[in-house]
């Protein structure tokens, strides 16, 4: 086959499996944006009620999360941490304030944690079962969402 012919069947390919390739991203895409649009529906909802939201976990993953999906401090109060080198930074990108877990104790107290360190939920559940058991609750975003206690 000469290049011209190549390359005319490449286009011919791209052209017969363009919708097959593309549809997935392009749900992808659809998905995000309709994820988004109910976080900030949900978020003015709660700070209409008076809600105050923050964050578990200064993470990698919470980074690439955050940034991901535009999550700031138009969102989040603060993001905890019990890695005392992280506390008193903040997080990559989207400038939200690293503190410790003491700053989530000082009046008033959180009313939703959005947990990051999801990898640690059992441990983080176990380890903050006094905000729990204040009625406080945690949101897991990954990989499905999901309110504790249930």
């Amino acid at each position: 086959l000469t290049p011209e012919q190549r390359a005319s069947l490449i286009v011919k390919w791209f052209h017969a499996y363009y919708d097959e390739l593309l549809a997935p991203i392009a749900a992808a895409i659809r998905a995000a944006e309709q994820a988004q649009a109910e976080r900030d529906a949900q978020t003015e909802w709660l700070k209409r009620q008076g809600k105050r939201l923050i964050g578990y976990g200064a993470s990698g993953r919470s980074t690439t999360l955050m940034n991901f999906c535009g999550i700031d401090t138009r969102y989040l109060e603060f993001v905890v941490d019990d890695t005392p080198a992280k506390q008193g930074h903040y997080t990559p990108g989207t400038h939200v304030p690293i503190r410790p877990w003491a700053a989530a104790e000082e009046p008033p107290r959180p009313d939703h944690v959005l947990l990051f360190a999801r990898s640690f939920l059992d441990e983080v559940l176990k380890r903050r079962a006094d905000y729990l058991r204040q009625g406080g609750c945690f949101i897991v975003p990954l990989p499905r969402v999901r309110v504790l206690p249930e």
